[in-house]
């Protein structure tokens, strides 16, 4: 995905957020997301970092590296993930 279809992705999920009475702050940044993520929360003082995970189990997801696991080994904020949302494939076809 390129940054401005990052920032467009974002733009129309904090819109409506927002809308429904939220208070949120989202950018799209470069570098080391885990780092990146752990800066912006220390800078802006923030409440509660929120990330999507795949759900990997914790051995893939030690091996892979993941981005979740090495926020929640960096930061002083809390941190709440939550399963990113696959849509289910229908077994009927039209």
């Amino acid at each position: 995905m390129s940054v401005e279809g990052a920032r467009d992705y974002l733009e129309e999920k904090t819109t409506r957020l927002r809308a429904s009475g939220l208070s949120m702050t989202a950018e799209v940044v470069r570098g080391d997301p885990a780092r990146r993520i752990v800066s912006a929360a220390n800078t802006l003082n923030a409440d509660l970092i929120v990330l999507t995970t795949h759900g990997k189990k914790e051995m893939d997801a030690v091996f892979s590296g993941s981005v979740a696991n090495k926020v929640c080994g960096m930061g002083d904020t809390p941190l709440l993930l939550l399963r990113a949302w696959k849509p289910l494939r229908s077994s009927f076809r039209s």
